[in-house]
């Protein structure tokens, strides 16, 4: 599958939220295999406000300015552009990127909140 065109943002997510309790891919999980990608087109100055609340109530939906993929396939993006941000640092890129989901590859670190933390 192709998609071309002009985008305000491209978002691969394997997690609902971008951070700041900002839900991105409201459907994304974890868990399931599955990156969601959110397609977001350039649309107009006035919609912002629309968009900012929906992104932050997680009730962005599909239309004509958005759109969602799942998709368990490798994921390639290129682009003229050169700067993005990767886990929300920025970053200087050229060339393609490419995504793929990994199993079992996320390291989870659980520190016993019961106890105290001793200096």
């Amino acid at each position: 599958m192709t998609r071309e065109g002009r985008f305000l943002m491209i978002t691969v997510a394997n997690t609902r939220q971008f951070g700041n309790n900002a839900l991105i891919a409201p459907r994304a999980k974890p868990d399931d295999g599955f990156f969601d990608l959110v397609l977001v087109k350039p649309f107009p100055f006035f919609l912002y406000p629309v968009f900012v609340i929906r992104l932050f109530l997680g009730t962005l939906k599909e239309g004509k300015f958005t759109e969602f993929i799942r998709t368990n396939q490798e994921v390639q993006i290129e682009s003229g552009c050169k700067k993005y941000h990767i886990d929300g640092e920025p970053k200087i890129i050229s060339g393609k990127m490419t995504f793929r989901m990994l199993e079992k590859k996320i390291r989870v670190l659980r520190t016993d909140f019961g106890k105290k933390w001793e200096r």
